[in-house]
């Protein structure tokens, strides 16, 4: 066999190979780009929102007065009509985010839009805090995140950990997609808003330790009590 003939038609192979694997890339890479809404209604899904999450405002309140939650994050993204399957985020939306007491409470609630998860909410200003509900458009990623903060009375006052409202992201337009029928406007999730008070000081715990032994040795010491006069009678 010609050695150099041999090695010309390898690499000929090799180039055809090449060719026809980018044309067949080509699309596939395409493909795995993150959808638009219109793209994404148009292979018959839905443009979902998630996750619905606890917000646990924390007790005792901060210096300001106000109990924050931790940031959180809301996610928009193109599902199959459950919601299962994610085929990738969809920012091209608008998102409206509300907090409320729902019937749970009294209290009032205000929300921050904040750049990342890893917030601290009670250092945020003030002023960047608004009363609910709040509109805004997700990042690249699909992702929103904000605070919530309260200084109502049956927050700040809480001594047990309780359910005193409710938040909601909803989806109140696609960009380039009109009318409720296109399977857009609407879609959401929604999860409490809980309070959690705060961490007995070490004092307390300590004094509950010492009833609860106290108690349990009284009763350890009825039990033998009772024995000895069972055996003696």
């Amino acid at each position: 066999m010609n050695f150099k003939r041999f090695k010309g038609a390898l690499v000929g192979a090799s180039a055809a190979i090449a060719m026809v694997g980018g044309s067949l890339l080509a699309p596939l890479t395409a493909s795995a780009a993150d959808p638009t809404a219109a793209q994404c209604l148009a292979g018959g899904n839905q443009v979902s929102v998630r996750p619905g999450q606890p917000v646990i405002l924390f007790n005792p309140p901060a210096a300001d007065g106000f109990s924050y939650s931790t940031a959180q994050i809301s996610h928009t993204f193109c599902s199959d009509p459950s919601g299962a399957t994610d085929f990738g985020p969809v920012p091209d939306v608008t998102l409206q985010l509300q907090a409320s007491n729902a019937g749970f409470s009294t209290a009032t609630f205000q929300i921050a839009l904040v750049p990342s998860a890893a917030t601290n909410c009670s250092t945020v200003p003030s002023a960047s805090y608004q009363n609910p509900p709040v509109t805004t458009t997700p990042n690249a990623n699909g992702d929103v995140f904000y605070c919530v903060r309260s200084n109502s009375s049956d927050v700040t006052g809480a001594t047990v950990s309780i359910r005193v409202g409710t938040h909601t992201e909803t989806i109140t337009a696609c960009v380039g997609v009109g009318g409720a029928g296109q399977g857009c406007v609407g879609n959401g999730n929604f999860g409490p808003i809980i309070v959690q008070p705060a961490t007995p000081e070490l004092g307390s715990v300590a004094l509950f330790g010492t009833g609860a032994l106290g108690l349990a040795g009284y009763g350890l010491a009825r039990i033998r009590k009772v024995r000895r006069e069972e055996q003696e009678s």
